[in-house]
């Protein structure tokens, strides 16, 4: 590889012992400064493993990664690089100045008001705007983004690494975070993202993992799955009784946004896909179509039969996968055996 690269990941290499997944499989690339590179691939094919090995929150099992003609130590957080995590790491039920001190250079520590202040100014020449006094989970999903990126870009990483840092996000939201990036100068930046339009907007080359191997692409190769699979679609049996159906629903709730008069039907062997943004409804439908939240007006049925409760549309054959696996699916603290014994026990309480 070239000597006056930035950064040179050479021969990474990962394999889980517990599963016996090979993550990651001989990857090598470099970087010059202020250059910008997209990762893109399938859930599962091994670009979180990629940049937690970068970053230093996890060991490979064979490569190295040089940075600036230094082999970094494997397996140990770098302060040359930041990483923006797909679920941020703010410390919680802390003010959100706290998290944005650890690791900042030029705070000097003197008082609350004062270090307030001072990240305030900060921020202010980031083009950033958080609630610096506001704990995380009185952020949107945009706002804890932001206020990740805001910290690991205070500690002037020479690599910073975002991983899907727009999938929660409202559109001003991604376009804050995208304009932010694009002001970035001598720095080379790592974004992974499944948004084809923000990767070309964004970066130089473009590579994509697949079961662990990584390869160079061309962005006309990142053309939407929709384009792609258009033509597969055969014709749905619409003459059949709806399976489900959503006439005028409409609800409001103070921090997952509102529902107005939203109507639509799923058919036999149908696929209906909702675009849209957490915080901005998609959370609230979520929980009104598997009856955790009664609606305001309105009527959900499945197979003709009204739903009114959680009860009602498990026994109707509804059943529910949470978007946020992390808040509303698996207990991330007990054992996966655990965790699906709780399961079945709710839906299943005669079993034992």
């Amino acid at each position: 590889m070239e000597t006056n690269s930035l950064i040179q990941v050479q021969g990474i290499d990962k394999t889980f012992s517990v599963n016996g997944i090979h993550a990651n499989r001989g990857i090598s690339f470099e970087m010059k400064s202020g250059e910008t590179i997209g990762i893109t691939g399938e859930n599962g094919a091994g670009k979180t493993t990629l940049v937690t090995i970068l970053a230093g929150e996890m060991a490979a099992d064979n490569g190295r990664i040089i940075i600036s003609g230094q082999t970094a130590p494997n397996g140990i957080p770098n302060p040359q690089v930041g990483l923006v995590h797909q679920h941020p790491k703010l410390m919680p039920g802390r003010p959100v100045w706290e998290s944005l001190v650890i690791g900042n250079p030029d705070i000097q520590l003197f008082g609350r008001r004062h270090i307030i202040g001072q990240l305030g100014k900060q921020l202010e020449d980031l083009h950033i705007e958080i609630p610096l006094t506001a704990t995380p989970d009185r952020l949107t999903q945009g706002q804890l983004h932001l206020a990740e990126l805001a910290a690991v870009l205070l500690r002037k990483p020479k690599l910073l690494i975002l991983d899907e840092p727009t999938a929660a996000c409202s559109a001003d939201e991604s376009q804050s975070i995208l304009e932010i990036l694009s002001k970035i100068k001598n720095t080379a930046l790592i974004y992974i993202s499944h948004r084809y339009s923000e990767i070309t907007k964004l970066c130089h080359r473009v590579y994509q993992i697949e079961k662990g191997s990584l390869k160079e692409i061309s962005p006309d190769d990142l053309k939407p799955i929709a384009h792609r699979f258009h033509s597969r679609i055969g014709s749905i049996h619409q003459q059949l009784p709806p399976v489900l159906r959503v006439e005028n629903i409409s609800s409001e709730s103070s921090n997952l946004g509102k529902l107005a008069n939203i109507s639509f039907q799923v058919s036999p062997g149908e696929i209906l896909g909702v675009h849209g943004y957490r915080d901005h409804g998609l959370l609230l439908l979520e929980d009104v179509l598997c009856g955790k939240h009664q609606p305001q007006s309105g009527s959900l049925y499945m197979f003709n039969k009204e739903i009114k409760t959680q009860a009602q549309a498990r026994k109707s054959g509804l059943r529910y996968i949470p978007s946020q696996r992390f808040k509303r699916g698996l207990a991330m603290q007990m054992p996966l055996i655990d965790s699906l014994r709780e399961h079945i026990l709710l839906r299943h309480p005669d079993s034992v």
